[in-house]
């Protein structure tokens, strides 16, 4: 807040427009605030900057003034007051035994899963999930910042010796144990100071060679109760802001579909096709064996080069709050009970050409992406997947790309989802493109914003 010496009103109206970085800040005052000597004209020079405008809701120039500049003013919402705690759920795993775990999934009966319905063979592999709270039961604590990540465990000894230094001498007053408090409270002070230098001394050495983590570190410690809102607006509910960004994603989508011409003829390729449909009995390219997984040998695996088998399941990335409410960590430490059932599962997904609703659903979380986080357009989706319907995706995919890559059926411009292609053997591709063009005397222009709509989306 203050003067700047440029007029904001000269800023919007002037043609051609003078472009100024306000690094996302939202000016509020509009009124002249330097007004001429006759009041019929002025200009906006005293500006009030904000990251947050809905925080503001009245703002403007007072009438009266000791000089030739009007007051400012604005008016600011108190911050939201939380007062409810915040609690979280896990699985308590003292008296938890994956090898008992896993002997009971194995005495289940699994075989419903080859007769019921698939959607019904999925309410009867929920048992999975209501063994696991027998083995490992939920548990809800609440949690609380922690604001000095410095102090270590001999500290907070030292503190809880102290602390109780004092209840006992409020029973008692007895100046023994007065003293004993006293040198023990010097000794807390004495630990803290040391235990802050060195924390700080190591978080420098950590992130000596990345500024930005070093700084962020600092950050969070000297503002230990600022953190990433994900309500911008403190006044609008949960649900409601939950809607809003369901609503902005799908718009997102529709958007970008409403954009392709269903008319548009599908571009000429370059990729050999074979003279045979696709997925024939008599094409050269036919899947012999259309599915991965067999009761047989029912460990989820792939071949990688040195013909070392490693299991789907053992290698599912940690998740806790998957739609289906199935850790993954759990199906990795029972792979070897749980393989089977689930191999039925995925066999019967393929065979039947279904997917059952609970593998179609996910849990969307905005992502803030950088900017004023005010605005819903600076958020992106990340969508969390049932563990389970990742291990169809990958089943799935072991045995197209074998079928692509023989066939040669991938457009060779392609450099996603490939081996040995990246985004650094598609701009070496586009700047060979460039140079050729340029050599035969073309200019070329390119927009990095404009890179989704160049896309060809009518590739067969």
């Amino acid at each position: 807040m203050g003067e700047t010496n440029i007029n904001w009103s000269f800023t919007q109206s002037h043609t051609p427009s003078i472009n100024i970085n306000l690094y996302n800040f939202s000016q509020l005052i509009n009124s002249t605030t330097r007004p001429s000597k006759d009041f019929t004209t002025g200009s906006i020079i005293d500006w009030i900057l904000v990251s947050h405008p809905h925080c503001y809701p009245d703002s403007g120039t007072l009438p009266d003034s000791l000089s030739n500049h009007l007051p400012i003013f604005a008016t600011r919402l108190p911050s939201p007051v939380q007062t409810t705690h915040n609690y979280i759920s896990f699985r308590h795993l003292k008296h938890f035994n994956p090898e008992a775990f896993s002997n009971s999934l194995k005495s289940l009966n699994w075989c419903p899963l080859k007769t019921l319905p698939l959607e019904s063979a999925i309410t009867h592999f929920n048992t999975f999930q209501s063994l696991l709270d027998i083995h490992a039961p939920l548990k809800t604590k609440r949690i609380k910042k922690k604001t000095t990540p410095w102090l270590t465990k001999s500290t907070l000894k030292t503190m809880r010796l102290r602390d109780i230094a004092w209840s006992h001498y409020q029973k008692h007053k007895s100046p023994t144990i007065l003293n004993e408090y006293k040198t023990l409270r010097n000794t807390v002070k004495k630990l803290i100071s040391t235990d802050r230098q060195n924390y700080y001394s190591s978080l420098q050495s950590k992130y000596k060679s990345d500024p930005q983590k070093f700084w962020k570190g600092i950050t969070s410690l000297l503002k230990p109760g600022t953190t990433e809102n994900p309500n911008p607006n403190p006044d609008v509910q949960d649900i409601e802001l939950a809607n809003k960004f369901n609503s902005f994603f799908i718009d997102c989508i529709s958007k970008l579909t409403s954009s392709f011409s269903s008319n548009h003829p599908p571009p000429t390729t370059t990729c050999p096709l074979p003279t045979p449909p696709l997925f024939s009995t008599q094409s050269p390219y036919y899947l012999t064996n259309p599915y991965i997984l067999t009761e047989t040998n029912p460990y989820l695996h792939c071949k990688k080069k040195k013909k070392k088998k490693k299991k789907l399941l053992k290698k599912l990335k940690p998740c806790t709050n998957a739609p289906d409410n199935i850790p993954s960590h759990f199906l990795s430490i029972s792979a070897d009970a749980i393989a089977l059932p689930i191999s039925i599962l995925i066999n019967r997904s393929i065979q039947e050409g279904l997917v059952p609703q609970v593998w179609k659903k996910a849990l969307i979380i905005p992502l803030h992406k950088g900017g004023n986080n005010s605005s819903i357009t600076n958020f992106r989706p990340i969508a969390i997947l049932s563990p389970i319907s990742k291990i169809l995706e990958k089943c799935i995919h072991l045995q197209l790309l074998p079928y692509l890559l023989d066939g040669n059926l991938r457009s060779p411009t392609q450099h996603g989802f490939r081996p040995n292609h990246s985004t650094m053997t598609a701009l070496l591709s586009f700047l060979e493109t460039v140079n050729k063009a340029k050599d035969l005397g073309y200019h070329c222009i390119y927009h990095p914003s404009c890179s989704l709509q160049s896309i060809r989306h009518h590739l067969p």
